[in-house]
């Protein structure tokens, strides 16, 4: 398990456009893992500081559904990987998801995370409002998702399941999607191909242009 000093901190350089990149997939080498470094080298090509959060080496708590976060604007529990990375949503101008396709949907240490940070991407304090107030408006994401399964399962449902899970989670938060990009029947894959790379590259640098935009607007506000 990674210890919280091996938490990256965006803050090092105020200076450039902060993207956070989430790995969902356990295989910290396998395909996900390399599709997402080909968009985050793009990322940062485009000057950006990209910091990689693997989600498998997390140590974390998982979310007890006690509510008392939406008043307190934090979690109650003590700090932990998860209330780290909340903080570093916060502070970033982008974000990029690297994700499996699991029963067609997202891994579920990912889902976990997700559910601790709440707070950090919704504000639901206020009873008066029906509907939570978004935290992150404007800011953009990019998806990556991979599955094993063949077309058209991977696009009919794999594919469409897990890019839901995720549009539920940060269009809510007030995300903007820069990007996404769809690798399906990975069991054959072993090496990206000119295409994919093109994919990615051209992902990156979509999402470090939008997120260099938000930064800006954010600086000036």
């Amino acid at each position: 398990m990674a210890t919280s000093k091996q938490i990256p901190n965006l803050r090092q350089d105020g200076q450039k456009t902060r993207i956070l990149s989430i790995l969902g997939s356990p295989r910290l080498t396998g395909l996900t893992a390399r599709l997402l470094e080909a968009a985050e080298q793009a990322a940062r090509e485009r000057g950006c500081t990209v910091e990689r959060i693997n989600v498998a080496n997390l140590s974390f708590r998982p979310c007890t559904g006690c509510m008392k976060c939406r008043k307190a604007g934090r979690c109650v529990l003590p700090d932990d990987d998860a209330s780290r990375i909340a903080g570093l949503l916060r502070e970033s101008d982008g974000v990029m998801i690297g994700t499996p396709s699991y029963w067609g949907g997202i891994p579920g240490e990912m889902k976990m995370l997700f559910d601790r940070m709440v707070y950090a991407m919704v504000d639901t304090s206020s009873e008066r409002e029906m509907i939570p107030r978004p935290l992150h408006k404007g800011k953009p994401y990019s998806l990556v998702v991979t599955s094993t399964a063949p077309w058209p399962g991977n696009v009919l449902t794999m594919f469409t399941d897990t890019t839901g899970d995720l549009r539920r989670i940060f269009r809510p938060s007030g995300f903007r999607k820069s990007g996404t990009v769809r690798v399906g029947g990975t069991r054959k894959i072993s090496t990206l191909s000119p295409r994919e790379q093109a994919k990615m590259t051209k992902l990156g640098i979509k999402l470090g242009t939008d997120a260099s935009k938000f930064a800006s607007k954010r600086n000036n506000n």
